[in-house]
């Protein structure tokens, strides 16, 4: 044991030794005790994300070293421990200053190759490691306002294999228990909150692709796998997100010796595991939930959404995803489940038939320092859930009603104490919500691609003020504008950027348009049925796809007609007769660490070209935005060129 000056021994009546190392102000910060066995305990007091006073305790066996610095950093290593297959094992146990742990297990093959095995916990965590080199991590006990009690266990044996056990107790004394196996090599993070992050070693394959394997555990216990796929020209990976997995779920990692990689997922209903195929990454959902559908990814041919039901104890689900292309089979090889796509209704789904889905992530990128984003799919998180997948964020933020909210309790006293007193803590983002992320490092946020949504409604009913919105896909600002200048409550046709409009454009008013959209609109709809029917139940056509070519030819003749025939003007630009135009609207954006705005006044475009606040004309897929909305008579100078609030002011 190597310890500062002024480091005081205590001999104890049980023949033990303890050193105590004072750090800063605390006497006793950080303590090392050596047993009458040789056995070490070490402990080091600090202060949790929380605030509470807790001990980081690592307990090591008989030859162990202990090495504290002055500054209060412990690190404890034991001797190296040689495996019958000839590799050398060693372990090292480090405790910060701020009693964060972070333990690796280092294996040198007998061919000399290196492969290490870390796992990073929060302050309050407790390690022992064996004579054998098997290391526990045990995270501190968190109660959930549900009054759950999780703790998380990661645990890597000595050939560098982890495998990961979230237990939660609830209020009545159930106990459900999600584990998680990973091979040697993985990366373990356990957040403050109980949230759990894998990584997996990434391995080549055949075709010279990238593939990482990544599992997270939210604090709730939900479990959540994907894929990344990197090509070998170094392009953006493609993202693949598995099926979500409730609490007391298994995921098994495994890879063979050519780097093809199985992910099983084995909900507490069933132990029966997925088998694997040469050249393909295989995962399996099996699952017996009530009243509960999963969203498996997009059909390949139509592009909606797929959901499966399943229906009997037994059922099992392969999930194929081929290295040659971006779709993934989805095969029901065992019981009974339903299927439905779009909005459609629960079909049967024939067993061992093959339906074809895409299940690539809706992603945005994010950089290091402040970004302002949004939701790239109809999809909500829950706060928890959004924390797991940026494990990273310093800060996360979102602006309601005019106020704050946010993940991080001293932030928000924080930001009481320049006075915004109603500062509260996030439950969810849902679309259309526009959020602040404050990163140290680039990242990348994937969910389930459900397809875009539509904020048409919330656009055209907001008031003055500060709004801070969200786009899934691309769109021009100046549509965003005309949807704001709508009066609440005006249907419009659906546009394609996700946020209806074209706003303040209408369709020629022609009667044989519209019945033209309606014969090519029913054709559509024969033809799907009937696709749809051939997919997912593999039997004979309910309706014959001719008439919906027939149909189609007749509403291709009406569309020709309606608009090029009768003399009659196809188009119309004139704004619609409920555009309020009282209403001064400034847009910002926050790209590169510059604010950008746009405004389609002309008053207030050149208050923003004066000020030199550059312009920008379109807002992105993920990208989240400013709007400032003012009437046109109280609107002055200082009002316009004002920037958006920025949660920065809190650091």
């Amino acid at each position: 044991m190597k310890a500062p000056q002024n480091s005081t021994t205590v001999s104890n009546a049980d023949g033990s030794v303890t050193v105590k190392i004072p750090v800063g102000s605390k006497p006793a910060a950080v303590s090392s005790t050596i047993k009458a066995d040789g056995s070490i305990a070490n402990k080091s007091e600090a202060v949790n994300a929380q605030g509470e006073l807790v001990n980081t305790e690592i307990n090591a066996p008989n030859g162990a070293t202990t090495d504290v610095s002055e500054t209060g950093v412990l690190v404890t290593k034991v001797p190296q421990i040689a495996l019958s297959n000839g590799s050398k094992v060693d372990i090292v146990a480090n405790v910060g200053a701020d009693g964060t742990a972070k333990n690796v297990t280092e294996i040198v093959s007998s061919t000399g190759e290196l492969l290490s095995t870390e796992v990073q916990a929060p302050a309050g965590a407790i390690t022992t490691i064996d004579e054998s080199g098997n290391m526990s991590t045990q995270s501190a006990a968190i109660t959930s306002t549900d009054g759950t009690v999780r703790s998380t266990i990661s645990q890597v044996a000595p050939d560098g294999s982890t495998t990961n056990q979230m237990t939660a107790v609830d209020s009545s004394g159930k106990q459900v228990i999600t584990k998680i196996q990973a091979p040697a090599g993985a990366k373990t993070s356990i957040s403050p909150t109980g949230a759990t992050q894998i990584e997996a070693p990434a391995v080549s394959n055949s075709a010279g692709e990238v593939v990482a394997s990544k599992v997270t555990t939210s604090a709730s216990g939900v479990i959540e796998a994907n894929l990344e796929i990197t090509p070998p020209n170094g392009t953006k990976p493609t993202v693949i997100l598995l099926p979500k997995a409730e609490q007391g779920a298994a995921v098994d990692i495994t890879y063979n010796e050519s780097g093809v990689g199985t992910i099983v997922i084995v909900t507490p209903w069933s132990l029966t595991p997925a088998s694997n195929t040469g050249g393909r990454i295989v995962a399996a959902e099996l699952t017996n939930t009530e009243l509960k559908d999963y969203f498996m990814g997009k059909d390949a041919l139509s592009s909606e959404p797929v959901y499966l039901l399943p229906t009997s104890d037994d059922t099992t689900l392969k999930i194929e995803k081929s290295f040659e292309g971006a779709e993934t089979q989805l095969t029901l090889t065992a019981g009974t489940a339903n299927l439905k796509v779009g909005s459609g209704s629960f079909q049967e789904m024939a067993q061992n038939r093959a339906v074809t889905i895409i299940n690539t992530a809706a992603s945005v990128s994010l950089s290091a320092g402040w970004n302002l984003i949004a939701l790239p799919a109809d999809v909500s998180l829950e706060a928890d859930e959004l924390e797991t997948k940026l494990s990273s964020a310093n800060s996360i933020w979102t602006w309601k009603n005019e106020t704050w909210a946010s993940k991080q309790p001293s932030l928000r006293t924080s930001a009481r104490s320049i006075g915004f007193v109603n500062t509260t803590e996030i439950t969810t983002i849902e679309p259309g919500e526009g959020f602040w992320v404050d990163l140290d490092a680039a990242a990348q946020l994937s969910v389930e691609d459900y397809g875009a949504y539509e904020i048409q409604s919330r656009l055209s009913a907001l008031g003055t003020g500060w709004h801070l919105m969200g786009s899934a896909t691309a769109t021009s600002a100046q549509t965003v504008i005309d949807m704001i200048g709508k009066s609440a409550g005006r249907e419009s046709t659906p546009f394609g950027a996700g946020i209806q409009g074209p706003g303040n454009r209408v369709p020629p008013a022609k009667g044989m348009w519209i019945v033209s959209v309606l014969v090519l609109f029913t054709a559509f709809l024969i033809v799907k049925i009937a696709r749809q029917q051939k997919l997912l139940l593999g039997t004979g056509r309910l309706l014959s796809p001719r008439w919906g070519v027939v149909l189609a030819g007749i509403g291709i003749l009406l569309t020709l007609h309606a608009c090029g025939g009768g003399g009659s003007s196809s188009s119309s630009s004139s704004p619609s007769s409920d555009f309020n135009a009282s209403r001064m609207i400034v847009l910002w954006k926050w790209e590169n660490s510059t604010w950008y705005a746009y405004s389609s006044n002309t008053f207030a475009s050149e208050i923003l070209n004066s000020k030199g606040i550059p312009v920008f004309s379109g807002i992105a897929a993920g990208d989240g935005f400013w709007i400032n909305i003012r009437d046109v008579e109280s609107a002055s100078d200082s009002g316009i060129s004002e920037n958006p609030p920025q949660p920065s002011q809190f650091d």
